[in-house]
């Protein structure tokens, strides 16, 4: 994603603005999708930030939920599914967050 500017999407749904799509019972596929790229963009130090997470970095972002293995089974299904969808491409090392996935919820122009 070089020097490419995102803004959020207005017609995504208001549980994401709010920060509820969590809150839901059970997980959505775009509800991690939503929660990583949320962290990523948080914590990049980077002034184009790179759209790449390991599991390591899925710890961080789940944190304690990822003791529950019902939660930990729901969200190895969801990236899978993000995988499948094209919204995540997978290396050895790490997975990362493709432009389709981004447009989930954010206008990227390049």
């Amino acid at each position: 994603m070089n020097s490419q500017m995102m803004t959020i999407r207005n017609d995504i749904a208001i549980k994401y603005y709010l920060d509820l799509h969590n809150e839901e019972d059970g997980l959505s596929d775009k509800s991690v999708l939503f929660t990583i790229i949320s962290y990523l963009l948080k914590t990049s130090k980077a002034k184009t930030p790179v759209f790449k997470f390991s599991s390591k970095t899925l710890k961080y972002i789940f944190g304690e939920r990822l003791t529950d293995e019902t939660f930990k089974a729901d969200l190895v299904k969801s990236i899978k599914a993000l995988v499948s969808a094209g919204d995540l491409t997978t290396d050895p090392d790490a997975f990362t967050i493709t432009k389709s996935g981004l447009a989930n919820f954010y206008l990227v122009n390049d």
